[in-house]
């Protein structure tokens, strides 16, 4: 392994850039502030991109450093470079076998972790193996973390501080992945301090001790309870394992159990456990029926037993989503395709969306959020890449552990702390430098476990072609990743209102001549621009505020791009269902409602309604919620035929299709075929179909369909929404009750 003795004499050139990269890769969130955002989800798709981007340069630098260098290129099978890259490369592989094999290279723009998110991995940890290994770059890079970390912790805290508002993100959790980071590389520059004076007069196990204690108050600071409790258990384990390390009593019985207890193996199983019980949680305290809203107020007038009993409430509901969500995507594991290649990076939202109801969103205590995370990297690994994903994961966190307790002290405790919090929540691309950096502290001490891996793989490290053809596969996905994605984020960046009004003017009157130039990720972007103008026009019409025709001319253009996307065969279900929620909604207002400028574009897309119904349900069949707008307009024209057409196919996906029940009913009821109709309202009775209160569903006023009335009634109006016609539930309510009095 290189040490400060055999480390490399650098050019300048070479010199220049690696530091110059070193030190401002950090500040890659600077990204995030309102100033510098660049994209649809400005807060992290520039981020992504410059990432990509940054990269690409350093593979190119990298890939000169080590032509020049012979005794660097064994750090290239480093297990800790290598995992990323085989990560990397069998993300590219599972992507093949899937539907939109774009997202899934890139992943979710929300947080870009994808085949290339690895690739970035790799290369910066080079990067920082490089930069660390040399004693006279370590302060300034020390420097750099803390200002980095000092200054986005106070403007997120503090968003006035200055004389611009500098938000970053809408909550802080993320920058508990950052305090920790700083504290493994602190700890890992005062283990090398051995000789310093500093440390002759102040205990170095006491600093790094007290440096692990300053993590609660941070983590306190920013708000995340969760990251608070496993904090102060892993200390609490830390020294239930020093007093067994030390124990006096029963000395033999407390050797063998911290024999066992501190390890790599027994580390990486905790992880492992932490994750599990995050899914059996929902088994444990949720059956999937009821809601659970339970938040802690932090109300300090409330006695104290009732303020800690609503924080343990908060916690068990937070654990509870996150297992409740994973619960209901391992229903999806249903073949041996997914078991092995997944569903691919950035699924992970039209996997919830085909399978979660408005109702279920808002019992799991989630209201309408577009979920790109199940929160827990384990299970992201298993419904992304699958059970490889799994293996790799678990394989790169042993060897991080593996090489932590090699360098002893804190380190398999902060490394142990920082894969909880992998458990039960997600990191944004910028934290991959700092996470980097700490992994690079540990590959460059010289007896790094992971050298006797890298000794048998000496061929190929002493081999040229081997290790220049290795940086050139990664240096050509990240060139790639850098243009598709520079190219795609300018063109969403472009979509401002006065650039859409120009964009619709270019829509003929029997095809759209524009195409969403999202490189084929199945127009996610689309789904949420078309989601939130539809809410635009809507709160005109409910608010008696005005339309111009430009309104009618962007949202024309908008259905128009989606049937764009949609004749491609590569939509999102997200994208789908999105569509299908705007012509749901414009079917629920009677036409003389509408404005006359919008009447047209909605009796055009009513007739697109039963492809769009078909399409969703052949991919999503859970949704059948989505039918009860369409059978009860069809129901309110006299469509019965229509009716049994689009209920016969709902009913191949799913057995209890509880309003096509009710629907066909009236239909029997009007033909007088009584006894099929009372069959059949018995049916839709048992999954509460007649329990809807015609309060919830005449208006939206109280937010039933948002997420945020959460009583028993508006669980039944969220399942119901607000198209069912009120007079005719009342109609089979009283036609049950007078047929079993009749039939008595």
């Amino acid at each position: 392994m290189i040490s400060e003795k055999t480390n490399p004499e650098f050019n300048f050139m070479e010199t220049i850039f690696l530091k110059v990269s070193s030190l401002l890769m950090p500040w890659v969130i600077l990204g995030a502030i309102p100033r510098f955002q660049f994209g649809y989800w400005g807060q992290i798709e520039g981020q992504i991109v410059l990432t990509h981007i940054i990269c690409s340069l350093l593979a190119i630098n990298i890939l000169v450093v080590l032509f020049r260098h012979k005794q660097l290129r064994f750090i290239l099978w480093e297990p800790l470079i290598v995992i990323p890259v085989i990560l990397g490369l069998f993300s590219v592989f599972s992507a093949l076998f899937q539907r939109i094999p774009n997202l899934a290279l890139y992943g979710s723009p929300q947080l870009g972790q994808g085949a290339f998110w690895y690739f970035d991995l790799s290369i910066m940890t080079l990067l920082y193996f490089m930069v660390w290994s040399n004693k006279n770059w370590r302060i300034p890079l020390l420097i750099s973390i803390f200002s980095v970390i000092l200054f986005v912790t106070l403007f997120s805290l503090r968003p006035d501080l200055g004389q611009y508002q500098l938000w970053f993100f809408f909550f802080f959790d993320y920058l508990c992945f950052y305090g920790l980071a700083f504290i493994i590389i602190v700890a890992s520059f005062i283990n090398l301090q051995k000789k310093n004076l500093v440390f002759k007069i102040v205990n170095q196990r006491y600093f790094i001790i007290f440096l692990y204690i300053s993590l609660g108050p941070y983590f306190w600071v920013l708000k995340n309870e969760s990251a608070c409790l496993l904090w102060l258990l892993v200390g609490l384990f830390w020294l239930v394992v020093e007093i067994l390390k030390t124990g006096e009593i029963l000395k033999d019985i407390s050797r063998i159990i911290y024999i066992n207890l501190y390890s790599p193996k027994f580390f990486t199983f905790v992880i492992l456990l932490a994750s599990f019980c995050v899914l059996l949680s929902s088994f444990i305290y949720w059956d999937g029926t009821s809601s659970m809203d339970a938040s802690f107020s932090g109300d300090s007038t409330k006695p104290l037993w009732t303020q800690i009993t609503e924080l343990q409430l908060s916690h068990i509901s937070t654990l509870v989503a996150r297992g409740s969500i994973i619960r209901v995507l391992l229903e999806h594991l249903d073949s041996v395709k997914v078991f092995f290649v997944g569903y691919g990076w950035g699924n992970i939202s039209e996997l919830l969306i085909s399978s979660f109801t408005k109702e279920n969103f808002s019992q799991i205590n989630t209201g309408n959020r577009v979920h790109f995370h199940t929160h827990n990297e384990v299970f992201e690994h298993i419904f992304s890449i699958g059970a490889m994903g799994f293996v790799f994961y678990v394989l790169y966190a042993f060897h991080l552990l593996k090489n932590a307790f090699i360098r002893g002290s804190i380190f398999p405790y902060l490394w142990l702390l920082y894969f909880l919090l992998c458990c039960f929540w997600f990191q944004f691309i910028s934290s991959l430098p700092l996470l980097a950096l700490a992994t690079a502290t540990l590959i460059t001490n010289p007896n790094s476990y992971s050298d006797r891996y890298i000794k048998k793989l000496k061929y190929f490290g002493d081999n040229l072609y081997f290790s220049m053809s290795y940086l050139i596969v990664i240096l050509g996905f990240l060139v790639f990743a850098s243009v598709m994605g520079l190219i795609t984020t300018s063109n969403t960046q472009e979509f401002s209102p006065n650039r859409l009004i120009q964009l619709s003017k270019s829509v003929k009157s029997q095809s759209c001549s524009f195409s969403i130039r999202d490189f084929d990720r199945g127009g996610i972007h689309l789904s949420q621009m078309l989601d939130g103008y539809t809410t635009y026009i809507r709160n005109q019409i409910e608010s008696n505020e005005p339309l111009v025709k430009t309104d009618y001319d962007v949202m024309k253009w908008y259905l128009c791009a989606v049937d764009e996307v949609i004749a491609t065969k590569k939509a999102s279900i997200e994208l789908v269902n999105a569509d299908i929620n705007t012509v749901s909604y414009f079917s629920s207002i009677e036409p003389s409602d509408l404005r006359s400028n919008l009447t047209d574009l909605r009796n055009k897309y009513l007739n697109v309604w039963d492809d769009r119904i078909r399409l969703l349900l052949t991919f999503a069949p859970k949704r059948s919620d989505q039918i009860t707008p369409y059978v009860s307009t069809l129901l309110i024209n006299g469509k019965f035929g229509e009716i049994n057409k689009i209920c016969s196919f709902a009913r191949q996906f799913e057995r209890d299709v509880p309003y096509c029940d009710l629907a066909e009913a009236a239909i029997y009821i009007g033909n007088n075929e009584l006894d099929k109709a009372a069959f059949l309202i018995e049916r839709a009775d048992q999954s509460g179909a007649l329990d809807v209160e015609d309060k919830c569903i005449q208006t939206d006023s109280e937010g039933v369909l948002s997420g945020t009335f959460r009583s028993d009634v508006g669980q039944k109006c969220l399942k119901w929404q607000r198209y069912i016609d009120p007079k005719l539930i009342k109609v089979l309510r009283e036609f049950v009750k007078t047929y079993k009095e009749t039939n008595n």
